[in-house]
C-alpha cells in the first residue's frame, strides 16, 4: 500500500518583519565577523551577500540563533544557508552552506513564460495555451506568478535562483518553476537554466512513503495501462471533491448581502468536523 503526504513546503519564505532594526544590524555584524574570521582564503575573497531572517532567543535553553540566506545582486543560492548557534560557556555551533564559487552567468535571455513552458514539456504536462499573469516583480528575482490552468491545482511560480552545479564549479543563474499537479499528487520544483533553457535538475515536494509492496499482480503492459488510468483517476476526483468542498465551507462562512455587504465583520470558523473519505482513497491527500 503506498499513501502520498504533502510534507508542509515553506521554500525559505522566512519573514523578518519581526525582527527589528538592532537586532538585524547586530545579526548582520555577527555573521560578517564569523565570515571575516574563516582561515579559507575563498571565504575572505568571495563577496559575500546575506539576508538575515532569524535572530531569536529559545526562552527554555537560552540559546540564540541566527539564520541568514545567501544572496548575489538580490537574487538567492539555492540551499545557500548560515546558521549560527551560541551556546552557553561560549560555545558556537555553525552551519555554513553558503557557496563560495563564483556565478556563471549575472544576465539571462529566458522569460518566465519560455521557462514555464519547458517545466510543463519536461514534466509531460500539456503546455497552457495562455499564461495569465497575476503578480510580476520588479526586484532582481524577477519572480511572476500564473494563474492557476486547468492542468495545475494551484498558481504556477517563477523565479531567478542561482545553482550551484558541482560539474561546472560555477553558480547558474536558473529560473525556479513550481508547479503542482492538478491530481495533487506532486509539487515540482524545476530548476532551468535561464540561458540556455537547459534543465538543471527537478525536485518533488510530495512525499511518497511506501509500507511494503502489499500483494503483487503481474499486470501484461495494457492491464498495467488500465490500472494507471484507473489510479490517475481516482487522485483527480480526490482533488476535485477537496475543491468543492473547501469552496462550500468557505460559501458557508461568508453571508454577502446587498452588493456584497458583509453581515459581520468577524468570520467563524466552521464547527469541528471529519471529512471521510471513500475507498479505494489511502490517504487525507487522496
Amino acid at each position: 500500500m503506498k499513501l502520498s503526504i504533502f510534507t508542509t513546503f515553506l521554500f525559505m519564505l522566512f519573514s523578518a518583519s519581526s525582527i527589528t532594526s538592532q537586532q538585524l544590524s547586530d545579526a548582520a555584524r555577527l555573521i560578517r565577523n564569523y565570515l571575516e574570521a574563516q582561515e579559507n582564503s575563498a571565504r575572505k575573497k568571495f563577496p559575500f551577500e546575506f539576508e538575515v531572517t532569524q535572530d531569536r532567543i529559545d526562552p527554555s535553553s537560552g540559546i540564540r540563533s541566527i539564520e541568514a540566506l545567501q544572496k548575489i545582486g538580490g537574487i538567492y543560492v539555492l540551499d545557500g544557508i548560515l546558521s549560527i548557534h551560541y551556546g552557553h560557556y561560549n560555545r558556537t555551533y555553525v552551519n555554513d552552506q553558503f557557496a563560495t564559487v563564483k556565478a556563471v552567468r549575472g544576465s539571462y535571455s529566458l522569460t518566465a513564460e519560455r521557462a514555464v513552458e519547458l517545466a510543463h514539456r519536461h514534466l509531460n504536462i500539456p503546455v497552457p495555451a495562455i499564461l495569465q499573469t497575476k503578480e510580476r516583480s520588479t526586484k532582481e528575482d524577477a519572480q511572476t506568478i500564473f494563474a492557476r490552468t486547468e492542468n495545475t491545482a494551484g498558481d504556477i511560480i517563477a523565479r531567478l535562483m542561482y545553482i550551484d552545479n558541482k560539474q561546472n564549479l560555477g553558480l547558474i543563474l536558473s529560473w525556479e518553476v513550481q508547479i503542482h499537479t492538478l491530481d495533487r499528487q506532486h509539487y515540482w520544483m524545476v530548476y532551468i537554466d535561464a540561458n540556455t533553457g537547459d534543465v538543471v535538475f527537478t525536485e518533488d515536494k510530495v512525499l511518497h512513503c511506501s509500507f511494503g509492496e502489499g500483494l503483487v499482480y503481474d499486470a501484461s503492459p495494457e492491464e498495467q495501462f488500465l490500472i494507471d488510468a484507473q489510479h490517475n483517476a481516482m487522485h483527480l476526483q480526490s482533488a476535485q471533491n477537496w475543491d468543492s468542498v473547501m469552496t462550500q465551507r468557505n460559501a458557508e462562512n461568508l453571508k454577502v448581502i446587498d452588493n456584497a455587504q458583509v453581515e459581520s465583520t468577524t468570520l467563524v470558523a466552521p464547527a469541528n468536523s471529519y471529512l471521510v473519505l471513500n475507498l479505494p482513497a489511502e490517504a487525507p491527500n487522496d
